[in-house]
């Protein structure tokens, strides 16, 4: 008799690690799954319709969050002459959405592509031209005149005995349309504290210079073109994303 209890203990231990053991299973197959890598799930626009000119809201969603880190999902457009979008967008850890903005150049029809890894998603919008004038301009780089989006490189140059910066690229106002066409091309370059720092007037194209010091402390800044047909006037202002390579 004194034998039983320890063959109760015996058999009590192996009903517990049986009843265990599924459980212990199925937690690691859990951990398997939420560390699956986030696919494309679509990209949509607010409107399928834009006038040139203006913006629609486009959103970028996955099949699943990051876990860790962003996500970088590739875009691009099927003609940058009808509507332009940025190069990319990021969806934050935690999240399965962002948000980009297309902008209307010329009445059409354009395809938003965007792709992540092997999987491409697709949009369709349709520009409307605009009724009255528009102001717009592209960003265009010094080597070849490409466009390079919203992207400036800053350099020193020397301007007279002083030392200026150069924004590395030209904006190409020549987009801008109006009945009866254009009068007046009107540039402004803004300062970190939102003040011109730059202006030119009469050309369709200008490289901006800025005095020393316009740029401290940001890696973006602001510029406006506003145009002047007869009988009306249209102005657009865009951020542009600075490279600093030495200014001042």
């Amino acid at each position: 008799m004194p034998q039983a209890p320890a063959r109760w203990l015996r058999y009590a231990a192996a009903i517990f690690i049986l009843t265990i053991l599924p459980s212990c299973g199925s937690g690691k197959s859990t951990g398997t799954q939420a560390s699956a890598t986030p696919d494309l799930a679509s990209v949509t626009l607010a409107s399928s319709t834009v006038t040139a000119g203006q913006q629609v809201q486009g959103t970028v969603t996955l099949t699943s969050a990051p876990g860790s880190g962003s996500v970088t999902v590739n875009l691009s457009s099927s003609s940058t002459a009808i509507a332009t979008v940025p190069a990319s967008v990021g969806v934050a850890q935690g999240s399965t959405t962002s948000t980009f903005q297309v902008t209307g150049v010329n009445a059409g029809s354009v395809t938003v592509n965007a792709s992540l890894g092997s999987t491409t998603r697709q949009a369709q919008l349709t520009v409307n031209a605009a009724a009255g004038p528009v102001a717009r301009f592209v960003v265009l780089q010094q080597t070849n005149g490409a466009s390079i989006g919203d992207t400036c490189h800053v350099t020193q140059e020397n301007v007279s005995g002083n030392l200026m910066n150069r924004l590395d690229c030209t904006f190409d106002g020549t987009t801008s349309t109006a009945q009866g066409g254009v009068t007046a091309y009107n540039w402004t370059l803004f300062n970190a504290a939102g003040q011109p720092a730059a202006t030119a007037t009469g050309s369709m194209w200008v490289r901006p210079l800025a005095p020393c010091g316009s740029f401290n402390g940001v890696t973006s800044r602001d510029v406006k073109l506003s145009i002047t047909p007869t009988g009306a006037s249209s102005d657009t202002t865009r951020s542009i994303a600075l490279q600093k390579a030495n200014p001042c």
